[in-house]
């Protein structure tokens, strides 16, 4: 059992300086540095923190089976994924530079719970194990040495940030919702069709932001099972012949992308 705690300062932040402020009339007139159009701005002025419960467990081979497990509980802030970075959020994601508090939520990696669990199991049918432990070297051959492998995976989903598909605050801009409830649906409420509420979400009043945050809805989990069975033949002492056959995503489950985020 461990705990692992980071924070970081002065992050890079992918933003754009040159945002209007609301109201009406030209963009033009009420942005800062009224002569220029978007301003591709990479500062080091970002906030992160994390922090993680771990648990393991681990079983070392022992009557024909071994297994590691592992869980991890945790919580990752920051003001977006930095301008360098493959995964990097578009400077246009920042609603509005002059208040980039309002940024501040879950990192685009955060997964709130994630488990693992691997395992190899010696199947105990054959010479010197606990069925068939003096056949024959043929029935050897056939019934015996095999062995089953096993990863599972289980793993919450990442966070997504909702967007006004037509904004009301004339920046020129991208521009959030104005949020009335949490939105996040139970599970056995979320469809292919409905995964979040989107009538708590609504257009915010003429000429202003959107006060929903960023990374609230939380997306489709994953899960996976991978599984496999083996056996090694030795046809002469110094050579080995191994059979393997594998699945992946064995239970042929579904993962999901995230939602549409556009409201």
């Amino acid at each position: 059992v461990s705990y692992v705690g980071s924070k970081g300062t002065h992050l890079p932040i992918a933003l754009n300086p040159n945002v209007a402020t609301p109201g009406p009339g030209a963009v033009a007139s009420r942005q800062p540095y009224s002569t220029f159009g978007t301003i591709q701005g990479w500062e080091p002025i970002g906030p992160s923190s994390y922090n993680g419960l771990q648990l393991s467990a681990e079983k070392r081979l022992q009557g024909g089976l071994s297994f590691l497990g592992a869980y991890t509980y945790s919580k990752s802030l920051d003001e977006g994924a930095g301008g360098n970075s493959s995964t990097g959020e578009s400077r246009l994601n920042v609603q509005n530079p002059n208040n980039l508090q309002a940024n501040y939520g879950l990192s685009n990696f955060n997964f709130k719970h994630r488990f693992t669990l691997s395992g190899i199991y010696q199947l105990p049918v054959g010479r010197g194990r606990h069925f068939l432990a003096n056949s024959s070297r043929l029935v050897d051959g056939v019934a015996g040495g095999w062995q089953l492998t096993s990863i599972l995976t289980l793993q919450s989903g990442p966070p997504l940030t909702l967007n006004m598909s037509t904004t009301t605050s004339n920046t020129g801009t991208l521009q959030r919702p104005n949020q009335v409830c949490n939105g996040n649906l139970p599970a056995s409420q979320q469809t292919i069709k409905r995964f979040y509420n989107t009538s708590c979400f609504v257009a915010p009043p003429l000429y202003t932001f959107g006060n929903a945050g960023r990374n609230i809805i939380i997306g489709p989990g994953y899960q996976d099972w991978d599984f496999g069975l083996m056996k090694e033949f030795h046809p002469i002492e110094r050579f080995a012949l191994q059979f393997r056959a594998e699945s992946f995503n064995f239970l042929n489950h579904p993962n999901f992308s995230l939602p549409n985020g556009s409201i």
